[in-house]
């Protein structure tokens, strides 16, 4: 009966995975043949896990959907009744797993969610996966300490082969687990720094990046490194903060999922850079190396509304070092938080970016946007025009560095060299 009721859980898997792609009519009849056969399974073997699990999975996919109602609420509780059916015949961590996921999309979800947890880590304390929840889970609720912890243990065990994975899986679940540490790294330093802590808030940064940001990859490293240059400019290094936003664009550019809001931000980051430059200077009384700079900076904003055209920060951003570098232009932020520039005198005119706002639609964000980033922001370009005198920190590309150590590259390009990598092709297309 048990093994009858594993090959209608096959079969219910595929007809799950299926209803999920489809849309109309066609998703209707998978969805019917799908509870048939699940149905099947249990019909089989009530106590059959795997079966179980798949309810719980077809609700958070819609493809089956509560009699109660569809809101968010009565999907996940559905789902965690049926997740907390499949652990209870023996689905081990992974359905103990969406029980605490399903926890916390509901009301009281993060106490509720934590009061799982401390029991999971007990009875699995193996389970990087537990840790790296439990983690999130105490960021969230200010624990930080608690978290870093249990983020690094989550690291330790999934680098140690427990639960064992291909090389392809593990390298991913390391890079989320030090992704989340990225994360919880900026959200420390952002404490410092609001509290006027500023040179404690680089230490954290920094002391990240080289522990554990090299070898992550992803938005919270980009956001890690972007958020040292920024701490580092109110510590008045601004020539590290130049350098160190020029690690934040080759981090986006080494992510070959990043999108173009991410991409965008990188090359804000960068024209802040240059703007505090421009600021040094002009409060040295040089003003025309300040109005190069300024003028550098503007170039930058522009190109980070290129990237991503609904970026106001940058738009504001672009209209507001026009104003520094002209005394005839004034700038202020109106309610809607929007920056705009007005001329203090007839027939002053400051340049302007076109509104653009909701041309670019959402399925624009993939490969069209990382060929505007890759074409705009080459970093030849950026080492001619912006920097030259800087010479930027190696990190890990897609094609690899002689510098790295032998576990980065395992854990950063296994995964990549196994199959079909586009950002390589678009790079060797603009070298050709």
């Amino acid at each position: 009966a048990a093994a009858t009721a594993l090959t209608f859980a096959d079969e219910a898997q595929r007809l799950l995975t299926q209803a999920d792609a489809a849309r109309g009519e066609a998703r209707q009849a998978l969805s019917t043949a799908f509870v048939n056969t699940v149905q099947e399974a249990l019909a089989s073997d009530p106590a059959c896990h795997a079966a179980h699990f798949l309810w719980g999975e077809a609700f958070l996919k819609r493809v089956v959907v509560s009699p109660a109602s569809n809101s968010n609420e009565e999907v996940y509780k559905s789902a965690i009744q049926h997740f907390r059916r499949a652990a209870g015949n023996g689905g081990g961590v992974k359905a103990h797993c969406f029980i605490s996921d399903g926890l916390a999309q509901l009301p009281n979800g993060l106490k509720n969610n934590r009061v799982v947890l401390d029991k999971l880590v007990v009875e699995y304390p193996g389970s990087p996966d537990i840790r790296l929840k439990l983690g999130i889970n105490a960021v969230q609720q200010g624990e930080l300490d608690l978290a870093e912890r249990e983020m690094k243990e989550a690291v330790r065990l999934f680098r140690s082969g427990v639960p064992s994975f291909d090389p392809a899986t593990q390298a991913l679940h390391v890079g989320n687990a030090l992704e989340n540490l990225c994360k919880l790294a900026f959200v420390r330093a952002g404490d410092l720094s609001a509290n006027g802590h500023h040179q404690d808030a680089v230490q954290v940064l920094s002391g990240a990046w080289t522990e554990f940001g090299v070898a992550s990859y992803g938005s919270n490293k980009v956001q890690l490194v972007g958020e040292l240059s920024r701490v580092m400019t109110k510590t008045g290094d601004i020539e590290g903060a130049v350098r160190t936003a020029h690690l934040c664009v080759e981090s986006a550019r080494g992510w070959r999922e990043a999108t173009d809001r991410m991409c965008s931000y990188a090359v804000h980051v960068l024209g802040e850079s240059h703007e505090a430059r421009a600021d040094v200077l002009q409060a040295a009384g040089d003003e025309a190396g300040a109005a190069k700079m300024f003028r550098e900076a503007e170039k930058l904003f522009e190109h980070a509304v290129t990237v991503w055209n609904e970026d106001q920060a940058s738009r504001s951003a672009y209209m507001r070092v026009q104003a520094k570098a002209h005394p005839d232009i004034d700038f202020h932020i109106n309610e809607d938080g929007i920056g705009r520039a007005v001329a203090k005198k007839a027939g002053v005119i400051f340049r302007q970016l076109p509104d653009t706002k909701g041309v670019i639609t959402a399925s624009d964000n993939g490969r069209a946007a990382r060929e505007r980033f890759l074409s705009i922001v080459s970093v030849e370009e950026f080492r001619r025009e912006f920097a030259p005198e800087a010479p930027l920190d190696p990190i890990p590309r897609d094609e690899g560095d002689p510098q790295m150590s032998s576990q980065v590259k395992k854990e950063m390009f296994d995964a990549q060299q196994a199959g079909p990598n586009p950002l390589k092709d678009e790079q060797k297309r603009d070298r050709e």
